[in-house]
C-alpha cells in the first residue's frame, strides 16, 4: 500500500508513528512515587512504583497491565549511599544500608530523551 502514494506522501506513515512517538512521551504534568511509607527506615528494601498525570488529565501507573510508562522508561539520579534495584517490570526497589543516618532521601527521575523532570524528596519516618 506505501509503494502506491506519491513520491511526496511515503514518508508520511513513518514520520506519523515517529510523531506518535514522541508525542506519547511529552505533555507529562507530574510523576508521582508510590510507595508504604512505614517501609522507608535503615536495613530495609521498600517497592516504589509511579503514578504519571499528563496535563490532559489522564493518569498512567506503572503498575497497570499494559504500562504506558514503565519505570524502565526514566533514568534516576538517587541520594548516595541508596541503591537502584529492579526485581519487576512495573516497580524498583530502593536498599538502604543498616547505618544510612540522613534524614531524606531524594530521587530525581527523568524520561528518557525526553526533557520532563520530576523531583521527588521524602523523609525515613
Amino acid at each position: 500500500m506505501i509503494a502506491n502514494l506519491n513520491g511526496l506522501l511515503k514518508p508520511t506513515p513513518f514520520l506519523f508513528f515517529i510523531l506518535n512517538f514522541v508525542n506519547a512521551k511529552a505533555g507529562i504534568k507530574s510523576v508521582e512515587l508510590v510507595f508504604d511509607k512505614t517501609t522507608v527506615f535503615e536495613g530495609n528494601s521498600p517497592v516504589f512504583s509511579l503514578k504519571v498525570t499528563k496535563s490532559s488529565g489522564n493518569v498512567f501507573h506503572s503498575t497497570d497491565a499494559y504500562p504506558k510508562y514503565p519505570y524502565q522508561d526514566f533514568t534516576y539520579k538517587i541520594t548516595k549511599g541508596i541503591q537502584l534495584m529492579s526485581p519487576s517490570k512495573e516497580s524498583f526497589t530502593l536498599i538502604i544500608p543498616e547505618d544510612y543516618a540522613a534524614d531524606s532521601i531524594t530521587i530525581a527521575m527523568q524520561v528518557m530523551k525526553s526533557p520532563t523532570n520530576s523531583k521527588s524528596q521524602f523523609t525515613r519516618p
